[in-house]
């Protein structure tokens, strides 16, 4: 899995932003099992191993392509802070939220 998404297509996203005057950022994305949300623990420990987000879905979905031999471009919009981060429990609702306008991300 080390080229499961699609350097042509990750360039032409690239070359797309920026002439939207978009930043992309590449992150690494923690698969976890759904339909629950994560626990504390587990974003401890995908912290540790390097993840800078966790989702359910897009991980399966872009190993099952690349398996197909399908061409893979993915794009994560994260609309809520995950269990243990903040100082309450995770709600439905927030998940749900349109997202709000992102701030100033760091270009790394």
């Amino acid at each position: 899995m080390t080229h499961a998404y699609t350097p042509a297509l990750q360039e032409a996203a690239r070359r797309s932003a920026a002439e939207l005057g978009l930043t992309l950022l590449r992150r690494r994305l923690h698969v976890l099992p759904g339909p629950q949300y994560e626990t504390p623990a587990e974003i401890r420990a995908a912290r540790i191993l390097g993840a800078d987000a966790v989702g359910m879905s897009t991980v399966p979905e872009v190993i099952a392509a690349s398996h197909c031999g399908l061409p893979v471009l993915g794009f994560t919009l994260i609309t809520n802070m995950a269990a243990g981060i903040l100082d309450r429990p995770l709600t439905e609702q927030e998940v749900l939220m349109p997202p709000r306008p992102p701030r100033n991300p760091s270009p790394t």
